[in-house]
């Protein structure tokens, strides 16, 4: 995977970055601060909400989910889910990358979605970047208290 940026310096002047990942992994090179460290299953387990939407989605124990007006596929949805390793992260300027953490949805409508953990320790948050949308478009979900 290739991920280009075009970076403005001052005085006109253009820098052209080029990152590359030879693991043919995708790489996360800023945002928010992804789950580096496997998380437990009961530490994820629980109730996500979409602030200020009606969008829940709530992982079970057991490897199932139910998502209720799921912004990206316009629907509610059930299914199951995995902790997975979609990629690799950055977490500060000049570290050595590290396999970040994500939950991985597949709905039994063949439907598959990624959303990647964030922080170091429970409560841990769910995230949606979405690279190809105006403006790097991004959702997030709170676990519910």
């Amino acid at each position: 995977m290739c991920v280009c940026f075009l970076v403005g310096i001052g005085g006109g002047a253009v820098i052209f970055i080029h990152l590359f990942s030879s693991s043919g992994w995708p790489q996360r090179v800023a945002g928010p601060s992804f789950t580096t460290t496997k998380p437990k299953n009961e530490d994820v387990t629980g109730s996500y909400l979409i602030k200020g939407t009606a969008s829940q989605l709530d992982l079970n124990a057991d490897g199932t989910f139910q998502a209720a007006n799921y912004p990206l596929w316009k629907a509610s949805a059930t299914g199951n889910w995995a902790l997975v390793t979609p990629g690799i992260t950055y977490p500060n300027p000049g570290a050595a990358a590290e396999p970040f953490w994500a939950i991985k949805l597949t709905a039994t409508d063949g439907k598959v979605e990624t959303l990647e953990l964030t922080g170091n320790a429970a409560p841990y948050g769910l995230v949606r970047l979405d690279a190809e949308a105006d403006e790097g478009a991004m959702f997030s979900f709170e676990k519910k208290k």
